[in-house]
């Protein structure tokens, strides 16, 4: 890993630069499973956690960064990436693989302290 890539001395806590990887495949319109994710997203990207950079992946058969790298957490990237989600539908077959293509053409930058997927499947 180059220097670079690396979280800076004193860096924030882990958790301040999160990836999140949505399943928007077919099977999340049954039971209403992609308003839940919508809602939990809103309030994840509402403000009341702080992220030094985020980035939002939405994956079927296909995937989509909502930016093409890490983006700062300002409340103007947060307000856009909840209106992005918000416009999410669903899709086709599910391929997590194709939402962590997108991770490694850097989706998620060269630092990503977590990963959350969020999945119907368990």
């Amino acid at each position: 890993m180059e220097s670079s890539c690396r979280p800076p001395p004193g860096s924030l806590p882990p958790s301040d630069r999160p990836l999140f990887l949505l399943d928007v495949s077919g099977s999340m319109q049954h039971d209403r499973r992609l308003e839940l994710l919508k809602k939990v997203m809103s309030m994840l990207l509402g403000g009341k956690y702080a992220f030094v950079q985020f980035n939002v992946v939405a994956y079927s058969n296909t995937a989509e960064a909502w930016q093409p790298q890490m983006a700062r957490g300002t409340p103007a990237n947060l307000a856009d990436a909840r209106a992005w989600v918000r416009a999410l539908e669903p899709r086709a077959a599910t391929h997590m693989t194709a939402a962590f293509e997108v991770r490694s053409r850097g989706g998620g930058g060269c630092y990503v302290s977590h990963v959350r997927i969020v999945s119907r499947h368990r």
